[in-house]
């Protein structure tokens, strides 16, 4: 399933929405939204992910993902990673000014603070069926 989240206004107009290829929430914050927001199926998804992926297509260019990131990091997503299956390369990108970090095969992705416990090695996750 597609899905979008935008940003709303103080007023409640919407005033931004972005698509990642992948959106990942913390139980607790989507068990909370869903509880706030009864019509929620109704209405255009109003929860930053605490996660969002997005993967590499042969034609991005990276000053768009680059832009795409900071835009991610600006709304309040708390990680980020960029899965770039060509180069079986992961770069994680957080708030603050922290640095990226580039993953490699060998290394192993983890979810940090915003998924605990999460462990990926990179061999298994670019593995060729």
């Amino acid at each position: 399933m597609e899905a979008t989240f935008v940003l709303l206004s103080e007023a409640g107009w919407v005033k931004g929405a972005r698509i990642p290829d992948l959106m990942v929430y913390e139980a607790v914050r989507l068990k909370a939204y869903y509880e706030s927001t009864p019509d929620w199926e109704d209405k255009p998804f109003a929860l930053v992910p605490d996660l969002a992926i997005g993967i590499v297509s042969p034609n991005d260019k990276y000053s768009d993902i680059d832009a795409r990131v900071e835009r991610y990091l600006q709304d309040g997503v708390r990680l980020v990673w960029i899965v770039d299956p060509q180069r079986r390369k992961v770069v994680a990108h957080r708030p603050g000014g922290a640095p990226s970090v580039s993953l490699i095969l060998g290394d192993t992705l983890t979810g940090a603070e915003v998924i605990a416990e999460f462990m990926l090695p990179l061999a298994e996750l670019f593995a060729i069926p």
